[in-house]
This record gives structure tokens, sequence and C-alpha cells, in this order.
């Protein structure tokens, strides 16, 4: 058996799932305590790291449309968690109006007049 590693890993993704909600902003330099901004000059940070304010979600989705691009990836689907349709503001800017992506809310009414979460919706953007 193949041991598993991120160079294989990353061979074989060919679908590129996120669900998106109300915050998304973990992992920006702004929000580390080793970063510095005095105002007067331009920020740094304290480990001698490059200033990203990107956010690990932001990031990801960068790298994953790069990917799309170029043929790596096959599909992106964008599931808005807790809605029952979509919500573009709620979507990392990046993958915004993107050609191609699927884009879905995650809920669904359910005959008793509660939210349910869409599996099959979900499961139809996934498979097919």
């Amino acid at each position: 058996m193949e041991a598993i590693n991120k160079k294989n890993m990353n061979t074989r993704i060919i679908i590129f799932l996120i669900v998106v909600g109300l915050l998304y902003a973990l992992g920006a330099c702004r929000y580390c305590s080793n970063y510095v901004n005095l105002g007067y000059m331009a920020p740094y940070c304290r480990n001698g790291g490059q200033i990203d304010n990107r956010s690990f979600i932001e990031y990801e989705c960068e790298m994953a449309l790069k990917d799309y691009n170029a043929g790596l990836i096959k599909k992106i689907v964008v599931i808005y968690n807790g809605c029952l349709n979509t919500m573009p503001s709620l979507c990392p800017s990046v993958l915004r109006d993107v050609e191609g992506v699927t884009y879905l809310g995650s809920d669904r009414i359910g005959l008793d007049g509660k939210r349910y979460w869409n599996y099959t919706a979900i499961k139809n953007a996934i498979c097919g």
C-alpha cells in the first residue's frame, strides 16, 4: 500500500469542497500576537515571517482556484452553511461568480416546517 503524503494526496484531489459561514478570518496575520503595526511604518512580524492578511480559507480558495484553472481540480463546490439559498457575501471573494463553480445552500425545509441539511442536493453537487 502506498504511503500517504502531501505530494501524492495533492495529485488525487479532484473536488474542492468548502462550507462557508459568517466568519472565516482565522489565520490572518493581523490577528496574531506577533503582528506589529505601529502606524508610521509597514507592519512586520516579530518572528521574521512574511505578512499575509489572508485567512486560511482565503488562501486555500486561491490555491483551489489556481488548481481548478490549471485542470488539477475538476470541481469546486461552495456550500452556504445554515442557508436555504446562496449568499454571495459569505463566499470568499476569490470564488464569487467563478464560472463552473457550484453554489448551494445547505438547508431545506422539511414537511414539519423545520430546517434540515439538504443531503440530496449536496450529494448531487459533489457526485454529479
